[in-house]
């Protein structure tokens, strides 16, 4: 498996899509819908329209966090995670990925909360590696890796555990904490990825 999102492949899988108000919010502002905002931006990136689908995550994830819909909040930032490292804004993915994870910090914990936190973290080391960051590269690759071990399917946790176990070693050894690279270069991006975008009920 890939990592996630963004660069990463991330063994999650998306929740099926539903058509609800957050889809229909961003159909108005023309963006496809699908119910799974990780998907929207994979699909967007598909299209050639990152850049675009950039400025109307930006504007989703405000609206929803202003009418207190944390969630729908951090699912837009995770949108925004995924479209800004692919179009190198890595600074403005990391600030995405870390504001994500703390609006579902700020929720009741649920099975769902938990599969789409597991989801940022692929990308969100993704893009501290990519912004030379190898330190926050690794530290979110092991947190990455401690969550997966607690995912109730076998088949996702085998998915999650090995994606992030492969990046995690050449993050250790640009950190410092492992024995040298044999060549140049990081690890494959964890990136843009279906099997990485978002959850998805088992």
């Amino acid at each position: 498996m890939a990592l996630a999102a963004g660069g990463a492949q991330t063994g999650g899988s998306a929740p099926p899509a539903r058509r609800g108000r957050g889809q229909g919010a961003l159909a108005s502002q023309g963006l496809k819908g699908s119910g799974n905002e990780a998907l929207d931006a994979l699909e967007a990136i598909r299209r050639g329209e990152a850049a675009e689908a950039l400025d109307r995550f930006r504007r989703e994830a405000a609206a929803r966090e202003g009418r207190g819909d944390l969630p729908g909040a951090a699912k837009a930032d995770l949108a925004i995670l995924i479209l800004a490292r692919r179009l190198g804004r890595y600074q403005e993915a990391i600030g995405a990925g870390r504001r994500a994870l703390e609006l579902l910090s700020r929720g009741t914990p649920s099975d769902e909360s938990r599969r789409w936190e597991l989801s940022i973290y692929g990308p969100f080391g993704t893009a501290y590696a990519e912004a030379g960051d190898w330190a926050e590269a690794r530290r979110y690759f092991e947190e990455g890796l401690q969550l997966a071990a607690a995912v109730p399917s076998a088949v996702r946790r085998l998915r999650f555990t090995g994606a992030f176990s492969q990046h995690l070693a050449p993050s250790l050894r640009r950190s410092g904490a492992g024995p040298p690279l044999r060549r140049r270069g990081g690890p494959r991006p964890l990136g843009v990825s279906r099997a990485a975008a978002g959850p998805r009920s088992s």
